[in-house]
């Protein structure tokens, strides 16, 4: 209620059957989630859609914001069969140069 997301992204979320989030906290910030989707065309199309979008975004602050550019590098988007992971990997200083 109240999200709104293209249509298409909508219709990928629908056949999400579950998943899992874990997050590990040190000198920087790891993150793992991983959907599990009714079928894996689903699956296929929500990774081309979620690396389609950080291409989009890199080409945009690639020029006026180098260090948010290494953080989208540190996102990584992947899938088998049904399956969807997103790894996100950011160092701490990397993190606090954004801060200022």
């Amino acid at each position: 209620p109240g999200l709104r997301a293209p249509a298409p992204a909508l219709e990928i979320l629908k056949s999400l059957r579950g998943g899992t989030y874990e997050m590990r906290v040190d000198e920087g910030i790891h993150a793992k989630a991983v959907g599990s989707f009714a079928d894996a065309e689903a699956a296929r199309n929500l990774t081309d859609l979620a690396r389609g979008f950080l291409a989009v975004a890199k080409l945009q602050v690639a020029r006026e914001q180098p260090d948010l550019l290494h953080v989208l590098d540190g996102i990584q988007v992947r899938s088998s069969g049904t399956t969807v992971v997103v790894n996100i990997d950011e160092p701490g200083d990397l993190l606090m140069k954004l801060k200022r």
